[in-house]
């Protein structure tokens, strides 16, 4: 995946990019590409970066797979053995829905906690000024 972006903050080897959307997308409006978005990227403590600077960003396919699989397959997981456990303890499908449906929150929840801790989750980049 290749962007481009402007840095509006810096700090502890990640950067907050903004992305403005591009001229095709502004027509559009029927996904969220069409917004600015901000994402962090791991940049891997490069001092030539500053506030303000246009860049060019990839990330790696490898990476953001890892990244889908921790946001995406560890709730699901969780959700449906959830609700094998719960079904198998109570015999009540409102039950066990209702507690796998905690349980995917909750690991929801552990997830951004991770990910807010510990910058590795976030996914490294390869960033050039433009």
């Amino acid at each position: 995946m290749k962007e481009t972006g402007k840095i509006i903050k810096i700090g502890k080897g990640i950067a907050e990019i903004e992305i403005a959307p591009e001229k095709a997308c502004t027509k559009c409006c029927s996904c969220g590409a069409s917004r600015v978005r901000h994402i962090k990227i791991n940049i891997n403590d490069r001092n030539d970066l500053s506030v303000g600077d246009e860049v060019e960003y990839w990330i790696d396919t490898s990476s953001i797979l890892r990244t889908y699989f921790l946001i995406y397959a560890v709730p699901l997981a969780a959700f449906l053995s959830g609700i094998f456990v719960f079904y198998m303890l109570s015999r009540s499908p409102g039950i066990s829905f209702a507690g796998a449906a905690v349980l995917t929150i909750g690991t929801y929840f552990l997830i951004s906690l991770v990910i807010n801790r510990y910058p590795r989750f976030i996914p490294p980049a390869r960033v050039k000024k433009v």
